[in-house]
């Protein structure tokens, strides 16, 4: 009796939490920025005489990769071991000294005569079908491979040619949601509720702090591209995303897709799903 009721309860428990639906939700960041930087629908950038610094902060954990383009009519040199990431007073190398290895291998096939001293049907050593009468020769396939590491190192100067981009990505901004008294974890809807912040108080300040040099010219330009969160909201997934067909050169795709509504340069997202808990922010 008591395995039986035993069994019972835990047959229950699985029922209930089969039943448990689990919804997606998520955290939404919207960014301010210096007023030595600009924006439009695109990009964040910022621009001095001799390049064009651009940014989409849109993914999920925030991208604080940029891309670095040369205006000028020469080669710009961007001095990654004094350049950093910095979050919250923190900073981070955008040099390590790294090596990175990718093996190449290849191969090549040899053949081998055996000399059959009956019929054969059936399959051989490479597991082809092959049927051979008295005194033929049995061709057998041996491989032999050599492999080929070539390993790049990572450089302290990354030369930008003349009226042309590098794109240098290494770090997300923030992927731990923030807790906020204001704020509901699983709002719905009508819950939805943003909260506001200046630089002062806000939870995340973050900025590249960059160095290059232009040509053979030892002066060296220092520049720093400083954002912060300015506000922070909490969403249902139905408040996120909208469906439609996607659009090409007057045609239409057959089905819908699913876009982001509020996808923007200055925002950045992370996800979440709704889990048993207590808590309600």
């Amino acid at each position: 009796m008591k395995s039986k009721y035993v069994m019972a309860i835990i047959s229950c428990i699985a029922l209930l939490s089969s039943c448990v639906t689990y919804n997606n939700f998520y955290q939404i960041y919207k960014t301010n920025t210096s007023d030595s930087m600009s924006s439009n629908n695109e990009f964040i950038t910022y621009e001095d005489d001799n390049c064009i610094i651009s940014y989409d902060l849109w993914d999920r954990g925030g991208n604080i990769g940029f891309n670095f383009y040369n205006k000028s009519n020469e080669n710009l040199y961007l001095i990654m071991d004094e350049s950093f990431f910095i979050l919250n007073g923190i900073a981070h190398d955008y040099y390590k000294g790294r090596s990175y290895s990718n093996s190449l291998s290849s191969g090549i096939i040899t053949n081998q005569g055996l000399t059959a001293s009956k019929s054969l049907a059936g399959q051989n050593s490479l597991n082809f079908t092959q049927t051979n009468r008295v005194s033929a020769e049995i061709s057998q396939g041996i491989s032999t491979a050599k492999g080929v590491s070539i390993t790049t190192v990572e450089q302290k100067l990354i030369c930008i040619p003349s009226k042309a981009s590098k794109i240098i990505k290494e770090y997300s901004i923030s992927e731990t949601r923030i807790k906020n008294c204001d704020l509901l974890k699983y709002p719905t809807k009508k819950q939805v509720k943003t909260i506001f912040f200046s630089k002062e108080d806000s939870p995340i300040v973050f900025s590249n702090r960059l160095t290059y040099r232009k040509g053979t010219n030892d002066k060296l330009i220092k520049i720093e591209n400083e954002f912060y969160v300015s506000e922070i909201t909490n969403y249902p997934e139905s408040e996120v995303f909208t469906s439609d067909y996607e659009k090409f050169c007057g045609e239409e795709s057959l089905n819908k897709v699913q876009f982001f509504k509020i996808a923007t340069p200055d925002r950045f997202y992370i996800d979440y799903i709704n889990t048993p808990s207590k808590w309600k922010h």
